[in-house]
């Protein structure tokens, strides 16, 4: 069995994350955006670290994905196809070469973020559904 209070902590700074990409939503689209993929990169990463104890040093979701895949963790998997947009979502917002001729603050707007954030909640639900204790 892995590390049940560092996935804890993991996982409550998850959700700390959804709630700085939900504040951010309408102002900063572009930041929820970012924030949103942080969420749902830290909810895997405290599944993992309750299985295994072992953290895996990526910030792609698929990457965490295979891994919980082999962990036998994540009883339903979320939707590759919106785990796949908020990656590119947060690339884009994370960095200004990603776009062509704009930048993330003037690129993205609030239906971008609700879709990220959308998203990552999808993602923490799979997480939260399989997590062996009550998260905070």
């Amino acid at each position: 069995m892995g590390s049940e209070r560092e996935a804890k902590l993991w996982f409550s700074q998850a959700m700390a994350d959804l709630d700085t990409a939900r504040d951010n939503a309408r102002s900063h689209p572009d930041a929820a955006c970012f924030m949103a993929q942080q969420a749902a990169e830290k909810a895997l990463k405290a599944l993992e670290l309750s299985a295994s104890g072992t953290l895996t040093h990526t910030h792609s979701l698929d990457v965490l994905l295979q891994r919980l895949a082999e962990l036998r963790v994540l009883t339903t998997e979320p939707d590759r196809k919106a785990v796949r947009e908020l990656q590119q979502k947060n690339k884009e917002a994370r960095y200004p070469d990603m776009l062509i001729d704009t930048y993330p603050a003037a690129y993205f707007l609030e239906q971008d973020a609700h879709e990220a954030i959308r998203h990552a909640e999808d993602i923490i639900s799979a997480v939260r559904a399989n997590l062996p204790f009550f998260p905070d």
